[in-house]
């Protein structure tokens, strides 16, 4: 027979977890760690204005602001904030600080300076305070909330380099195979398609409501609440464009169904952007689960003695930004078995 685990060591176990969630009582002496963030994080903001007008400028990137906005609270949050002190935190948070100090004294020599930079700056700045202030995190979990800020400056990148061009280009080519596939004659035209009753040109990845960004913004609000891994992470972003792609070229097959039945043309509406999103947002949170289940570290009960390099190289990866191996051992409800005499 099993015998269980007693009530009282679950309930203590409790305890402590809900403990190292408490702040404890204010600690003014370190307000400077509050102040220095501040100055960095309000002189990058007032050095570029038109930051937070292009941050809230079209539907899409309103989403991905509130979305990230929305996780780093719920981050912060459920964080752990009592932890041991050490000399190192301070040191990490006083290098991120110099370095938004350094994008920040860019700004005086680069009349050009645009606002992916002061959104760098701000970003570095809070993951010092993040590094400095809960302890009870490892630095990577500082840095991944300062990468959380940055990255609608490296979307942004991204778009400038041509990518969006590539993403919109095989929208249109997705599209037009299940067009094939369905009969559905049509000539291409650069991202336009020419059918019998009208034109599907609706494939642009910004600036909309059911664009990449939001379908962006769904997969990072919850890769912050449910705080995956950098693996995960990456995973998750390539589906919330796979998945845009996908669903994109599916509504336009649905619209062209019933164009060819009603013998009308259906444009592209509001209603068809919100019921996009929604089948999008659906099915990033079921493949993010699904991969995040499926990229955990193997257990060491399952570790090979005679070929470990492969598990904990697999570990070591669904650990980062993590640099250390963990091999995590499986938790039961119930103690040792005992033998019945």
């Amino acid at each position: 027979m099993t015998s269980a685990v007693p009530v009282s060591a679950i309930a203590l176990e409790m305890d402590d977890r809900d403990d190292a969630n408490r702040s404890g009582p204010p600690n003014w002496a370190s307000c400077w760690i509050e102040l220095v963030s501040l100055a960095l994080i309000a002189g990058s903001a007032l050095l570029s204005p038109w930051l937070w007008q292009t941050l809230f400028s079209t539907a899409d990137r309103i989403g991905l602001s509130l979305g990230i906005g929305a996780g780093l609270v719920i981050a912060i949050a459920q964080a752990a904030w009592r932890g041991d002190r050490s000399k190192w935190r301070i040191a990490s948070a006083v290098l991120l600080w110099i370095f938004a100090l350094v994008l920040i004294g860019l700004r005086f020599g680069d009349q050009q300076w645009d606002w992916k930079q002061p959104l760098v700056a701000i970003g570095l700045a809070f993951a010092g305070w993040c590094a400095a202030r809960i302890k009870g995190e490892s630095l990577a979990f500082a840095l991944s909330l300062g990468a959380a800020i940055m990255l609608p400056a490296g979307i942004e990148w991204v778009y400038r380099m041509g990518w969006g061009t590539l993403i919109e280009s095989f929208a249109a080519n997705l599209t037009s195979g299940l067009a094939d596939v369905s009969k559905f004659f049509h000539i291409r035209e650069g991202s336009n398609l020419f059918f019998v009753n009208g034109v599907a040109n609706r494939f642009a990845s910004i600036g909309e409501l059911d664009s990449v960004l939001s379908f962006i913004a769904v997969g990072v609000f919850f890769l912050l609440v449910r705080r995956r891994n950098l693996l995960s992470a990456v995973v998750t972003i390539a589906v919330s464009i796979f998945v845009w792609l996908a669903v994109r070229a599916v509504a336009w097959v649905i619209l062209l169904r019933l164009a060819a039945m009603n013998g009308t043309w259906y444009e592209w509406s509001f209603q068809m952007e919100v019921v996009s999103l929604i089948v999008g947002g659906l099915l990033i949170v079921s493949l993010q689960e699904f991969f995040s289940e499926l990229l955990q570290p193997i257990p060491l009960e399952f570790l090979n003695s005679e070929f470990p390099l492969f598990a904990m190289g697999w570990n070591w990866l669904c650990g980062l930004p993590k640099l250390t191996v963990s091999l995590p051992q499986r938790d039961s409800d119930f103690g040792p078995m005992d033998e019945e005499s």
